[in-house]
């Protein structure tokens, strides 16, 4: 064998080698990439998770909000009427005391009436933009929302044209299915 052949040989087994150290650095690395990228896909669905918690505990403090918004309206028109039982009570003629009493006492009440209308527009603004979950808000205020709007008592704050969009929008929503989704016609 001749030196060209020997250092030609040479260099094949040198590169032989440099190629298998190439292939097991490559293994190496591609298990290493694995690994990160498995860590990496844990670590973004934890984060995912974390996200989900996050929108659901959000969800859960827009629905207190808006169950103690309007608990405090109810409650102060369950109050206005425990205050003025006996002007809206009276029968007969009043006397100039009790007739601004009763004055007083309806101003109070379209008050309280107007702050509870206002509770429930913001509560179906909140659900008209998604920000509780439809299902229990529907579960939860439809009767309620159906009785603000239908009671003939309250027709002067609750009318179509009124600034109480939202309320009147869920509302029609729910009431009147027929004209939101013509397929059940």
């Amino acid at each position: 064998m001749s030196d060209y052949e020997k250092i030609s040989l040479g260099v094949a087994a040198f590169s032989a080698l440099l190629s298998l150290i190439a292939i097991i650095m490559s293994v190496i690395a591609n298990r290493k990439t694995n690994s990160f990228t498995a860590q990496a896909n844990q670590i973004s669905a934890d984060a995912l998770e974390l996200q989900r918690v996050s929108i659901r505990l959000q969800e859960a403090s827009v629905e207190q909000e808006i169950r103690d918004s309007i608990r405090l309206a109810e409650a102060a028109i369950e109050q206005v009427g425990r205050d003025f039982e006996d002007v809206f009570t009276k029968t007969g003629r009043l006397t100039k005391a009790e007739q601004a009493r009763k004055d007083l006492a309806t101003a109070a009440l379209k008050s309280a009436l107007e702050a509870q209308h206002n509770a429930y527009d913001d509560a179906c603004s909140k659900y008209l933009d998604k920000k509780v979950p439809g299902d229990r808000f529907k579960a939860t205020y439809q009767t309620s929302i159906r009785r603000l709007v239908e009671k003939d008592a309250l027709k002067e704050f609750i009318k179509l044209d009124c600034s109480y969009h939202s309320i009147m929008k869920v509302y029609k929503l729910w009431e009147t299915p027929e004209i939101n989704n013509p397929s059940n016609a």
